[in-house]
């Protein structure tokens, strides 16, 4: 299983966002809250005998929901989840993850859509 699958089924399991959790973009008929995750880049650790299967990864985690409140909750929930990573597999056979940082970068409000936007910054070493 890839960081991005293992990704998707820890965060499925937080109950707001159950079958919600897309990479890249939401099918146009997903109701908030939802996320949206995207990988930004990768870099591949390099020794004398060649590349390593370990990396470093960057995602963005976009959050989107009805109410500011909710949108909190499900950010915190989130960040809970991800912090939690820290030295186990995660997914089904996932990778083991040997550092996490997570952090806000910004939130919003889309007036079109009306909805709470919540941009969450991943760096994960796995």
């Amino acid at each position: 299983m890839t960081f991005g699958e293992a990704l998707k089924t820890e965060l499925t399991a937080i109950p707001a966002l159950l079958n919600k959790v897309h990479p890249v973009i939401a099918p146009q008929e997903t109701l908030a809250p939802f996320c949206v995750y995207r990988k930004t880049s990768v870099k591949f650790e390099k020794t004398l005998d060649g590349t390593l299967n370990k990396v470093e990864a960057f995602y963005n985690l976009t959050l989107t929901a009805k109410k500011y409140q909710e949108l909190e909750d499900v950010t915190e929930l989130v960040i809970q989840k991800i912090l939690g990573f820290l030295f186990v597999s995660i997914g089904v056979n996932g990778p083991t993850i040997r550092n996490v940082t997570v952090g806000i970068s910004s939130e919003s409000y889309d007036v079109e859509t009306e909805l709470y936007i919540a941009d969450i910054q991943l760096k994960v070493n796995y």
